[in-house]
């Protein structure tokens, strides 16, 4: 699996995405957005490179060994994250709704970039890091 490749495009994404947060903020000005849809857009960006970090280690090696790798770092990215939005919510006060909403959005985008790049390695049989 290709990770130079991988990062590249989320990088790519997570620009883009930062931008049209930074537009959003300017078009609401009686509201602070930017903070907290960065934050949001940040944590799903880290939340992929990790998982697909393991995913490009598990990938060669056994088959006990890439599913320990991919249901062990989703478990740990799973409550990494709740741990990172406790704290982000309640002890630093930011705001919650816009937060998860891109939390929640860069996820579900990451992950799918995520599938379409692991299947498309695993079709053509690709097993380089």
């Amino acid at each position: 699996m290709k990770f130079k490749k991988y990062l590249v495009i989320v990088s790519v994404l997570a620009i883009v995405l930062m931008s049209a947060a930074k537009l959003m903020d300017g078009f609401y000005h009686n509201r602070a957005l930017w903070r907290p849809l960065s934050l949001g857009i940040l944590l799903g960006y880290l939340n992929t490179l990790i998982g697909f970090a393991l995913i490009a280690w598990g990938y060669p090696r056994s088959q006990n060994a890439f599913l320990g790798a991919v249901f062990g770092g989703m478990i740990f990215r799973f409550l990494l994250l709740f741990l990172l939005l406790f704290i982000l919510i309640t002890a630093v006060q930011i705001e919650m709704i816009p937060l998860i909403i891109s939390l929640l959005l860069t996820y579900f985008v990451y992950l799918g970039i995520e599938i379409w790049f692991v299947n498309k390695n695993t079709a053509s049989g690709d097993k380089t890091g």
